[in-house]
């Protein structure tokens, strides 16, 4: 048996991990789509309208949860006001990647008008 797939094989590996940790190659996406702005960040506050919430725990679920997506910077959720007010990079994630966020928990949400 020849060594030439395994030479090849290893080669190939170096290169990418040369190409990695140049920052080259597959990377994955956020959450929300899109990606880094070459401006740089395009923050942006949105409140959403939650229904559903009835205590702190759907607060802490809300905020964890959104909180993960890779862009966001903070969540504040209320249930006694049914909002939540989240502070995100615009150009690494979208309104709608947080409203299902949201509503992947069982919660119902909407982007207000004029968010």
């Amino acid at each position: 048996m020849s060594s030439f797939p395994v030479r090849t094989f290893a080669v190939a590996s170096l290169i990418v991990a040369i190409l990695a940790a140049a920052g080259c190659g597959d990377r994955r996406r956020s959450v929300g789509g899109g990606g880094a702005s070459p401006e740089g960040p395009v923050v942006k506050e949105s409140v959403f309208d939650v229904e559903g919430m009835t205590c702190g725990h759907c607060e802490q679920a809300i905020q964890s949860t959104v909180g993960a997506i890779e862009g966001v910077e903070t969540v504040e959720a209320s249930h006694t006001e049914k909002k939540t007010v989240v502070r995100y990079d615009a150009a690494r994630v979208k309104p709608e990647a947080i409203t299902a966020a949201i509503e992947k928990l069982g919660y119902t949400a909407r982007l207000r008008s004029g968010s």
